[in-house]
């Protein structure tokens, strides 16, 4: 796991739990960025790793 201001990256091995593990870090950035989840952003970065910031950040 790699933290940049507000945003993640994640690299999540077991598919199971993908979205546990995506859920689980869109609300810890919403939280530590002071923003409403809805303005967090997932994307897919390369196979299994995913990023996940503010919008405006990953713009």
């Amino acid at each position: 796991m790699n933290f940049e201001s507000h945003s993640v990256t994640l690299k999540i091995w077991d598919r199971s739990t993908t979205n546990e593990s995506l859920d689980a870090a869109v609300a810890d950035v919403a939280l530590r960025a002071n923003v409403s989840k809805d303005l967090v952003r997932v994307t897919r970065s390369g196979p299994k790793i995913f990023t996940i910031g503010v919008a405006s950040d990953l713009s």
